[in-house]
């Protein structure tokens, strides 16, 4: 996953697979991003070659914990 901060946006693109075994680790990296920054959070799965329901779980995650901050995404 890659971060990149444009204007009022941070853009989190994410590439490859998305399954049972990585999405741990993704839902910490999009934690991790969504708290490093006040900006609105844009997650670019164009290159994602697959996401499974792991991977929705995590986005559906990152997304509770930023509602429960009054947070966009």
């Amino acid at each position: 996953m890659e971060l990149r901060t444009e204007d009022d946006q941070t853009t989190a693109t994410v590439r490859g697979e998305v399954d049972l075994c990585t999405a741990p680790r993704f839902r910490r990296r999009l934690l991790r991003a969504a708290h490093s920054t006040r900006k609105t959070l844009v997650i670019d799965l164009a290159e994602t070659s697959f996401l499974d329901c792991a991977g929705l779980a995590a986005l559906a995650g990152t997304r509770e914990a930023l509602r429960t901050e009054n947070r966009r995404w």
